[in-house]
């Protein structure tokens, strides 16, 4: 789950489109099994200091992929 989740939002730009209910859809959609339910998640997400922005999260994101 957790590489699912980097290869698709692996700067802050992209995690910043993410709400509640997106978050619940895409764990349905990957069929995630744990017992912590979405709301959680996404308070812990938005709780957590923030990533780069920009050129610098791009750039970030591809490393983080690779």
């Amino acid at each position: 789950m957790s590489m699912k989740f980097l290869s698709r939002f692996g700067c802050q730009d992209r995690a910043d489109w993410l709400s509640p209910r997106r978050l619940a859809g895409l764990l349905a959609g990957i069929r995630y099994s744990g017992h912590t339910d979405p709301e959680v998640m996404y308070a812990r997400l938005t709780a957590a200091s923030r990533g780069l922005t920009g050129d610098g999260g791009a750039a970030a994101a591809h490393v983080t992929r690779a």
